[in-house]
């Protein structure tokens, strides 16, 4: 896309500091129109949802700004557009001295104006886009298998026309690099398969949340912070310009409202103080987001066809000498057996007509591995038929192939004879049976999955039939745990707060990351590697599984009645207030010290240099 400015307006605030509002199009080849500003020119709000900024990871923005309608229906058109067709950019200052101050996209959906004479006052709505990701899906990124945190984060930011971002995150897993250039975003990572069926938002709400962190847009970049790290003296963070580039930074949280014994060109106006109350308990689920089985396309569902007529394909299977694969509902006789697929081909041997599926075993099985599959077979025929139908499933490791026997492993070549000398009548179908084995081993590699077509006997005509091919591994008791809770508990009466997590430290059984959609891994020199369960904070020495890290962070923050402010506060001295960072005075104390607090809503009327905020105590 290639954007250019269209229209153009500026404004000096009161303190002297000139800024310009400008709206591009995507193709726009034109005069730059100028606009004229009203008296009330632009009004930036990072709304919430709630009272507690610890239960708000994405902290959107949208901007108003004022314009006069010097001809009727004048901007009408920013208005009957995709959301995602006109930029806006506001900034300061001019030439070499311009600084960003806000990016968003005008919202093609938010409009009125009077049906009067002209001129008149209309405002004009934006976002920064962090809303809209909830109307795209995940599954158009178009990844695949494990990726890095920064590159689910950064292909995300990219589709708002964001390709930067700053993160101030210093939680570690044990075996990463933790030094203040080194990120965990780009040394942790999650199966992209937790998204499949749902939206950008909901990813980047579920990597913030694991980390106790939020996202917000301010100075027209998009910035990541862990609350916690809001009440440091210093907070070290990164900027990423790709999925694995980045440059170090720090940032200086504290500011201070003018006091006597505190200077500041931050003057609070007046506002209302208010008490939270304390949590008594705080119950965290982390769902371990299971797959039910390691195979993609195992259900064999009629989406999962292509093609039509006598030639179909099925998704994420390759076919070996033309076995024909078909919905098992293409079949007049067979419908009501949806889902399935139908192997529309036979041989008089054990041949090679198949379906085959390849998955790569991360790690060595040492729980138990797990098989079971429905299977029937299907003669269209008159007579009554014979037939054996075969499933192979094997594990090259290192060159050496291992074949499952349903017991155990075996290096000569093995099938799996679930049926044999099938005797099937006219028109018949055996109907479904179940075939499931547990073993325990230790195996590495490439796994392969076997279906193949009926094996006759007699010269007739009979085919073979699948579905619900499940592949698992479990932990040793034979168990796939499909979630864990964390109790955190403050010696006090008061609410109960429950939350719940789709990322996370994985179930401990090897191959959880193949089994557990949610469960984070790590990268040692290259490789996708379980977490160890063991985080800790710069400098501290928690070692804890992340969720119990990140959950006691947030039952500290109601191990007592906290402060809420409700504050106007005006900038002065061309001082521009910091929205990442933390606010206090020495009015208002606790234990000798003064109070901190973090913005949970904030309004900035530009022109008039003032903030309506209101603020969360930060313990």
């Amino acid at each position: 896309m290639a954007f250019s400015t269209k229209y153009k307006g500026e404004f000096t605030d009161n303190e002297g500091e000139d800024w310009t509002v400008e709206i591009l199009e995507d193709g726009y080849g034109g005069a730059v129109n100028t606009m004229q500003l009203a008296g009330v020119p632009l009004i930036i709000e990072w709304p919430s949802d709630n009272d507690d900024c610890f239960d708000q990871n994405i902290r959107g923005s949208s901007a108003s700004i004022g314009v006069y309608c010097e001809s009727d229906f004048q901007y009408s058109e920013l208005f009957t557009s995709d959301n995602l067709e006109f930029k806006v950019y506001i900034y300061t200052g001019t030439g070499g001295g311009i600084v960003d101050r806000w990016h968003g996209w005008i919202t093609s959906n938010v409009w009125n104006e009077p049906y009067s004479l002209i001129p008149y006052a209309i405002t004009i709505s934006a976002t920064d886009g962090l809303g809209l990701l909830k109307d795209i899906d995940f599954a158009d990124l178009s990844l695949t298998g494990r990726q890095t945190h920064a590159k689910i984060i950064y292909d995300t930011l990219s589709v708002i026309g964001f390709t930067a971002f700053t993160e101030y995150i210093n939680i570690y897993e044990s075996t990463m690099d933790a030094t203040t250039s080194d990120s965990p975003l780009d040394q942790a990572g999650a199966d992209v398969l937790l998204w499949d069926e749902l939206t950008l938002y909901d990813a980047l709400t579920d990597i913030l949340k694991m980390y106790n962190a939020a996202i917000i847009q301010y100075n027209g970049e998009m910035v990541l912070y862990r609350y916690k790290e809001l009440n440091n003296g210093t907070m070290y963070g990164r900027t990423f310009t790709s999925a694995t580039a980045k440059s170090s930074t720090t940032k200086t949280p504290a500011q201070d409202i003018d006091r006597t014994t505190t200077p500041s060109n931050f003057i609070e106006h007046g506002g209302t103080l208010m008490i939270a109350p304390q949590v008594k308990e705080l119950i965290l689920t982390q769902d371990y987001g299971v797959r039910e089985s390691i195979l993609k396309t195992w259900e064999f569902n009629f989406e999962d066809f292509t093609g039509a007529a006598t030639s179909w394909d099925v998704s994420n299977w390759t076919e070996a000498v033309t076995p024909d694969p078909r919905p098992i509902s293409n079949s007049s006789a067979l419908r009501s057996e949806d889902p399935g697929v139908l192997l529309h081909s036979t041989t008089t041997s054990s041949g090679n007509v198949r379906i085959y599926q390849d998955v790569d075993v991360l790690t060595s099985a040492s729980g138990s591995f797990v098989v079971a599959f429905d299977y029937g077979a299907y003669n269209p025929t008159g007579g009554s038929l014979t037939a054996t139908i075969e499933v192979e499933i094997s594990i090259d490791e290192s060159g050496t192939v291992y074949y499952f026997t349903g017991y155990g492993w075996n290096v000569t070549p093995t099938r799996i004879p679930i049926s044999e000398n099938l005797t099937v009548g006219a028109g018949d179908f055996s109907g479904w049976n179940s075939y499931k084995k547990g073993i325990d081993g230790s195996k590495t590699g490439t796994m392969s999955v076997n279906l193949y077509a009926a094996i006759e006997s007699g010269g007739g005509t009979i085919y073979s039939t699948f579905k619900n091919v499940k592949i698992q591994y479990t932990n040793n008791d034979g168990q796939v745990v499909e979630s864990i809770t964390y109790n955190v508990t403050n010696a006090v009466n008061g609410q109960i707060i429950e939350r719940s997590y789709m990322l996370g430290d994985g179930d401990d059984f090897d191959n959880v990351l193949l089994m557990s959609k949610g469960a984070v891994n790590v990268y040692d020199s290259g490789d996708e590697v379980a977490s160890s369960r063991s985080w800790s904070t710069r400098g501290g020495g928690e070692a804890d599984p992340i969720i119990e890290l990140v959950g006691g962070e947030i039952g500290a923050q109601f191990a007592r009645p906290k402060h809420i402010l409700d504050l106007e506060l005006y900038e002065q001295n061309n001082d521009f207030f910091d929205i990442i960072g933390n606010l206090q005075d020495d009015l208002n104390q606790y234990s000798g010290s003064d109070r901190v607090f973090i913005i949970n809503r904030a309004t900035y009327y530009v022109k008039m240099r003032k903030w309506n905020l209101s603020l969360n105590e930060l313990i």
